[in-house]
């Protein structure tokens, strides 16, 4: 459990330089050098091409994520293993790419009369989609060896750095948009060698032909559990991914630019409970092995609560303060109409926050079928969501179409885990935490009309000092957490040694 959390707490760290990074690109490099609708594209065919590979990719990664520690160490079964999940994969492409081959006008034909240059581009889609099932197997074994932080350095670091000097190019006309493209998939190509070279490094690949593993019983479930994952993969992704999807068809690819910008925000508060994730979930996958109920109602509470915090304070950093962080952004009067975008986005992921790992503890115990069908239903609404408000309300719409979605998804969530496990993430001190919260934002509505006028730095300033002085410190004060009050101590501890030092 040790080198979980060492290698958690070291994939957490390059997941905040990631956020570096990423601000410094989404929010200056594109917003500058791109327009809006070339923008929209560079965002939206990845996005397609990591749909298509979902479907694709016949659930092996997650196949082989669920059962591999049944063959792990084995000499005998587990090349047989790793065989019959490449095989999947890889058949898999095989039938979509021919499908693409004959279907693509059709499956492109959606995007013709707002984003044509999608259809312009239709040729890298199947790179793309070969490439991202080509790193989410090697990634996955690499993962079940026990080794995220490469995984996450190479996607939160090296794929940005890379985009950094890729936006470069072309923003001083060194490198095409076509270009622009094919590079940015030679840096997942970069990224699919690497992590391939770190398992054949430990003799991963090393293939004995001396017996079969497999036996009617788990071919039978493994091939039930990769057709839930693909319907459950389909509900997930529509969730998640649909008001994209659906922008540059209904709304144009200079709104799916300006959306793709604010998505940006909503990512940043959700990078604590990802975090959170990370450390609890080995945990939590040992106390449902164990029917430990105590230990997961624990973990539930201690996460929901732990990252609603977290997300609250970046919330708060983040919309109190818009109106100032556009007046540095490049174009800002184009991409400052996504500010409605960015809050009901936002709240859409505190509202994820507040379930804390609910999804998790559905996911990975023996009613896991029943959330993948689940799914699949929310899916349906998100898509009829989109379907109905983007048109009247454009990059808006969207937003809204994707938090009502979020409230069902979560709710439902709620409701499964407390008849099947009898636990809920509330207590006394959320309820208290989110009071706290309301109260705040009231003021910031009442109050902000007052400070308009004033220098963007020092208005970002009042409202920060504003956050961290009254939420911070109403929950230290308030007591909501062990945890939050425990950091809170040892960075005034930090800060007071600093301060001493400089004497």
């Amino acid at each position: 459990m040790g080198v979980v959390i060492k290698e958690s707490i070291i994939s957490s760290f390059y997941s905040y330089i990631g956020i570096g990074i990423g601000t410094v690109n989404a929010l200056f490099l594109y917003t500058h050098f791109l327009s809006p609708e070339d923008l929209g594209l560079v965002r939206i065919i990845p996005e397609i091409a990591l749909i298509y590979s979902t479907f694709a990719q016949l659930g092996a990664p997650y196949i082989a994520s669920r059962f591999f520690p049944s063959f792990r160490g084995n000499e005998q079964t587990q090349p047989y293993f790793v065989i019959y999940t490449l095989l999947v994969a890889s058949g898999g492409f095989l039938v979509f790419a021919l499908f693409y081959l004959f279907f693509h006008d059709w499956l492109l034909s959606f995007y013709l009369e707002r984003a044509g240059a999608i259809v312009d581009y239709h040729w890298i889609l199947m790179p793309f989609t070969l490439v991202y099932i080509l790193i989410n197997m090697v990634e996955t074994y690499v993962r079940n060896n026990l080794n995220i932080t490469l995984s996450n350095f190479l996607r939160e670091v090296f794929l940005k750095l890379g985009a950094t000097l890729l936006i470069l190019l072309y923003g001083y006309q060194w490198i095409s948009l076509t270009a622009f493209l094919w590079y940015f998939l030679s840096l997942h190509l970069v990224v699919f060698y690497v992590l391939y070279r770190r398992l054949k490094k430990t003799n991963f690949f090393k293939f004995s032909l001396r017996s079969k593993w497999w036996t009617i019983s788990q071919k039978r479930e493994m091939f039930q559990y990769g057709v839930l994952i693909i319907i459950g993969s389909f509900g997930l992704l529509i969730i998640t991914k649909i008001d994209m999807l659906m922008l540059p068809a209904l709304a144009g690819l200079s709104a799916t630019g300006i959306y793709s910008t604010a998505i940006f925000f909503a990512t940043v508060i959700e990078v604590p409970k990802r975090s959170i994730n990370q450390i609890v979930l080995p945990i939590l996958i040992n106390a449902e092995s164990q029917g430990d109920r105590q230990k997961i109602h624990e973990l539930y509470q201690k996460s929901a609560m732990n990252g609603l915090i977290a997300g609250m304070i970046l919330f708060c950093l983040i919309a109190f303060n818009l109106d100032s962080l556009f007046e540095f952004i490049p174009k800002k009067e184009i991409y400052s109409t996504g500010k409605w975008v960015i809050i009901l986005l936002g709240l859409s992921k505190l509202m994820d926050m507040a379930t804390g790992i609910s999804y998790e503890i559905m996911a990975y115990s023996k009613y896991y079928k029943m959330m993948f069908v689940m799914l699949l239903f929310i899916g349906i609404f998100s898509f009829a969501g989109n379907y109905w408000l983007i048109p009247p309300y454009g990059i808006n719409g969207a937003a809204a179409a994707t938090l009502m979605a979020t409230m069902v998804f979560c709710l439902i969530r709620i409701i499964m885990v407390k008849r099947l496990f009898q636990v809920t993430p509330f207590s006394k001190q959320m309820g208290k935490l989110t009071l706290l919260f309301v109260i705040l934002c009231l003021i910031y509505t009442l109050t902000q009309g007052y400070l308009k006028g004033l220098h963007p730095l020092l208005s970002m300033a009042i409202w920060g000092s504003y956050t961290l002085v009254f939420l911070v410190g109403g929950i230290y004060w308030l007591k909501v957490s062990v945890e939050a009050n425990a950091v809170i101590d040892r960075s005034i501890v930090e800060a007071l040694k600093l301060l001493h030092l400089s004497k």
